[in-house]
């Protein structure tokens, strides 16, 4: 008897950093597992969607890069890379993962920024609300004087 049986489990979006040559590289990965609980083959396809906050594609998995075949009682890791990851914006990522019979997808929002520019907005916010802090003293001082 011919039985088609899968799983997927532990699926995931996430962004990793690398240095390479004196620059840091921003890159998105996808992964899941797949396991065969069934007693015939059956190739598992991944695919990594990438779009930008308005609307604009940036990636699609080309077809047939992010596919393994799974042998009866194994489990194998599918994984997908968006190498070519700017260096600033916003992201909706989708990562869709199709066996036999089974379909399962996840999304995310995803933030890509350098990490000099979250320090400056860091300290730029610092100092915004030590300035709104100090304002708001002046003000509460200036009312309590003419209170009395």
């Amino acid at each position: 008897e011919t039985i088609k049986s899968s799983e997927i489990n532990d699926m995931a979006i996430r962004q990793t950093i690398t240095n390479r040559k004196k620059e840091t590289v921003n890159h998105i990965n996808a992964s899941a597992k797949v396991k065969n609980n069934g007693n015939v083959d059956f190739t598992a396809v991944g695919t990594l969607k990438v779009q930008g906050i308005f609307g604009r594609d940036y990636y699609e998995t080309p077809a047939g890069t992010a596919a393994v075949s799974v042998i009866p009682e194994t489990e194998l890791t599918l994984s997908d890379e968006w190498e070519n990851t700017p260096y600033f914006g916003l992201f909706n990522e989708s990562w869709k993962v199709t066996t036999s019979g089974n379909v399962k997808t996840i999304t995310s929002v995803v933030l890509i920024m350098p990490a000099p520019i979250i320090v400056v907005i860091l300290i730029l916010l610092t100092i915004i609300t030590i300035w709104i802090i100090i304002k708001l003293k002046k003000r509460s001082a200036r009312r309590v004087r003419y209170d009395i």
